[in-house]
């Protein structure tokens, strides 16, 4: 298949216990190191909760443990915020107009 360029499978890791940085998506698009046809998964990990109290908590639960509703009322605070980042819609549709499959999973 010379001439003939394959598609590649991008993960992009986010830490998603802090807002999304926008700068690493666009790095993405600006520097053309993702070509029409590539899979860009962008995978956000929850990692740390922010207890009532103020303090963070690790949600692996490795000191006292952590609610599950805590963490779950998280990741949906984080999808939400990501649904509604205008920003991070801009970014979607430049990467529909480079015609590269972007693959957003759900946050962990």
């Amino acid at each position: 298949m010379e001439g003939q360029s394959q598609s590649e499978r991008v993960l992009l890791a986010h830490d998603a216990s802090r807002s999304v940085r926008m700068k690493p998506l666009r790095l993405l698009l600006d520097k053309h190191l993702l070509k029409a046809g590539d899979k860009l998964t962008f995978l956000s990990i929850v990692h740390q909760i922010q207890h009532p109290l103020g303090y963070m908590m690790q949600v692996d639960g490795s000191m006292f443990g952590v609610n599950q509703k805590a963490i779950d009322d998280e990741v949906a605070n984080r999808t939400k915020e990501y649904g509604d980042n205008k920003d991070l819609d801009q970014i979607s549709k430049l990467y529909e107009t480079q015609e590269v499959i972007k693959i957003y999973p759900s946050l962990y």
